[in-house]
């Protein structure tokens, strides 16, 4: 337990509301830019016709839930500026193990994509690979010459990619940033 404090300790101190609205503002830039470099990348990539310009997407367990998360973010709205639009939806009840065949995601992907079986018998789950603030880590090693990191995007790793490449090629090529760079320094830990 002790080896952790010092992590938990940072994770409580950046849950502050104060702090919390600070980091979700930094944060929106890179999301901001990266719906309008997805966008680019599937046009170059003849794969518009695959996308669906609804935004978000988030399952709940139940209209509960969804109703709570609805409130959430609509306080978000309030004080971050956040927007959101409830589009409906369906309702699967289950876990894991009980909508394994029924997953939505697996099935949709192999009507579009040539997916051979399954390689794992079980579903798996893992822990997030994120930071105290939440917010990655991107620019220069601190201690490492021509070293460079881009790292810690939580579960947005793969939506932040483009735009992250982006930011980091900028950095290193010492053009503009397409955002303020500094919020995700190496050093602010």
């Amino acid at each position: 337990m002790f080896k952790v404090a010092p992590f938990l300790w940072q994770y409580w101190r950046n849950s502050h509301p104060a702090k919390h609205a600070a980091i979700a503002r930094s944060y929106s830039t890179l999301i901001a830019h990266c719906v309008s470099e997805h966008r680019a990348l599937a046009a170059d990539a003849g794969a518009s016709a695959l996308l669906r310009p609804i935004g978000w997407m988030k399952v709940f367990r139940s209209e509960a839930k969804r109703d709570a998360e609805i409130r959430l973010v609509e306080q978000w709205h309030r004080e971050y500026g956040v927007a959101f639009e409830p589009l409906g939806g369906r309702f699967f009840i289950g876990d894991a193990n009980s909508l394994r065949d029924r997953w939505a995601v697996d099935t949709s992907a192999r009507t579009l994509f040539p997916l051979r079986e399954r390689l794992d018998a079980e579903p798996w789950m893992g822990r997030r690979p994120c930071t105290p603030d939440m917010m990655p880590i991107i620019g220069p090693a601190p201690n490492h010459r021509d070293l460079w990191f881009a790292f810690g995007h939580a579960h947005h790793g793969l939506t932040l990619g483009p735009v992250t490449g982006r930011l980091i090629a900028e950095m290193m090529t010492n053009e503009e940033t397409v955002v303020d760079a500094r919020p995700f320094r190496t050093d602010r830990f």
